[in-house]
């Protein structure tokens, strides 16, 4: 499932690809996923569906049939997230967020975009599948996800002030005539 159907769902022109759509549909709603618990390195067969199902949804067509894929994707991920893996490691947050942090803003211009003089808006207006998608299972699963999601970017943050803070002070402001030492406060 992992290495064979997940990565040909983009492929439409797969001989097999409308048993690869039968099968994400029928494991959406059976919540087979569970049923990972009881394989030897679950959290790793787990992570790799997830980033997988994450992967695959960047190729995939803005059809009536890939919506109704993607949202049985959302379901197995929000599966995955509530009982797989469950609690909810650095791991899954960073795989998570990356579909976040890796979009170009919304409503920005797109480089290489094509603008011509006959587009009269060369601005984007949609977001991309996986953000979407992030989004989706955000809020599906926002009981289990909110309060370590919360406590995941206050450690990125504490971890940035404190990158921050060490490459401001420097060994000169340390060193004072007077013997006093001089506080850098990084600028927020």
């Amino acid at each position: 499932m992992i290495k064979e159907i997940i990565p040909n769902l983009s492929d439409r022109k797969h001989p097999y690809n409308t048993h690869h759509v039968a099968a994400i549909h029928t494991l959406a709603d059976s919540k087979d996923t569970i049923l990972l618990c009881d394989m030897d390195d679950c959290e790793t067969l787990a992570l790799e569906l997830l980033a997988g199902l994450f992967d695959v949804s960047g190729g995939m067509e803005d059809s009536p049939e890939e919506c109704i894929v993607r949202a049985d994707m959302v379901e197995i991920m929000a599966c995955l997230v509530e009982e797989v893996l469950n609690p909810i490691s650095s791991k899954v947050f960073d795989i998570i967020t990356a579909q976040f942090l890796s979009v170009v803003p919304f409503g920005r211009l797109a480089a290489g975009s094509g603008h011509n003089a006959a587009q009269t808006d060369p601005l984007i207006k949609t977001e991309p599948v996986p953000y979407t998608m992030a989004k989706q299972l955000y809020i599906r699963c926002q009981d289990t996800l909110a309060q370590p999601l919360g406590t995941h970017f206050d450690r990125l943050v504490q971890d940035a002030l404190k990158i921050k803070c060490d490459s401001v002070t420097s060994p000169e402001s340390e060193s004072d005539n007077d013997g006093a030492h001089d506080t850098v406060v990084p600028p927020l």
